[in-house]
């Protein structure tokens, strides 16, 4: 499938954002597929075009791969690849935004997992369950929230606390709303599952436990 729609007003800039935050460049190219790649049947392609000068980029995002090629019409720009925790959902979800009414998308979005920090690791524990660390996790890579619009056109501000369970590789597994603040509440939980930390240990080895992150939300 490929989009052919107008998304609404600052969703490219959002977009460029999330790219920069949440995903990793590659000059050469090597995550996208060649042209004659042959396609599977339930893959999904969404392409999304900045303008039409010879110096505006394009960008074809291929969920198959985890890879999105850059380019202008000048020539390739290098690709990035869905390597961050959450990089694949917040991707889905800025396209579902552009997008609402496409079924194919809705259908990928809903059944998406992300790769890594999709899968649990030997000794995540569920929800109820208390782990006694040594080493509390430290985050070493922060996304921050990217701001609802509607969220900014009602005035909404303030601080979503979200519980996530940290794996033994440090990604996020899992994600909970402890304070809501319902207009913020998704956003804080997109930022957070793209977090990434120095893992929890208990007898020096890694360990899974949920922490708590504030999430601020301040209009500017």
């Amino acid at each position: 499938m490929v989009a052919n729609e107008h998304a609404a007003s600052g969703w490219s800039q959002r977009f460029v954002k999330m790219l920069a935050d949440s995903l990793a460049y590659y000059p050469e190219g090597r995550c996208a597929p060649q042209d004659t790649t042959a396609r599977p049947s339930d893959d999904l392609v969404v392409g999304i075009d900045f303008g039409t000068c010879d110096s505006c980029a394009f960008a074809v995002c291929y969920f198959h791969e985890g890879c999105v090629r850059l380019a202008t019409r000048r020539g390739p720009a290098g690709a990035m690849s869905f390597e961050r925790a959450g990089a694949r959902r917040a991707l889905l979800g800025l396209l579902r935004e552009a997008l609402p009414k496409d079924e194919a998308l809705r259908v990928v979005a809903e059944a998406a997992s992300d790769s890594p920090g999709s899968g649990k690791s030997w000794n995540d524990p569920p929800p109820p369950e208390y782990v006694l660390a040594e080493e509390a996790p430290v985050p070493v890579h922060k996304v921050p929230p990217i701001y609802p619009d509607d969220a900014r056109n009602a005035r909404v501000q303030g601080t979503v606390i979200v519980k996530a369970l940290v794996g033994v590789d440090g990604l996020v597994k899992q994600t909970a709303v402890q304070y809501s603040i319902p207009l913020l509440d998704g956003a804080a939980q997109e930022a957070v599952r793209q977090w990434e930390f120095k893992p929890a240990t208990a007898g020096r080895k890694p360990v899974a436990v949920w922490v708590t992150v504030p999430v601020k939300f301040t209009l500017h």
